[in-house]
């Protein structure tokens, strides 16, 4: 579950009842993973918009991906 709040995203964790909260950058990735964007558009999202290197970037994408798999936040995504 998550909602959009003024400024911020919250997501609910429901396996442990807590709430998460994306930062800027987050928060441009998870609205590109409702729309279904790949890794490699994830990549290139952070590399023009964020001015990040190609290398951290794929790395940042992972980490994030990776954060909210741990958390079953990734249902349906691959």
């Amino acid at each position: 579950m998550w909602r959009e709040t003024n400024d911020e995203i919250v997501i609910l964790e429901l396996q442990t009842a807590t709430y998460l909260t994306l930062n800027e950058s987050g928060q441009k990735l998870w609205f590109a993973l409702l729309k279904g964007s790949t890794l490699g558009i994830l990549v290139e999202m952070l590399v023009s918009e964020q001015g990040a290197t190609e290398v951290q970037a794929e790395a940042d994408v992972e980490a994030f991906l990776a954060a909210l798999d741990e958390r079953s936040l990734l249902e349906g995504y691959s």
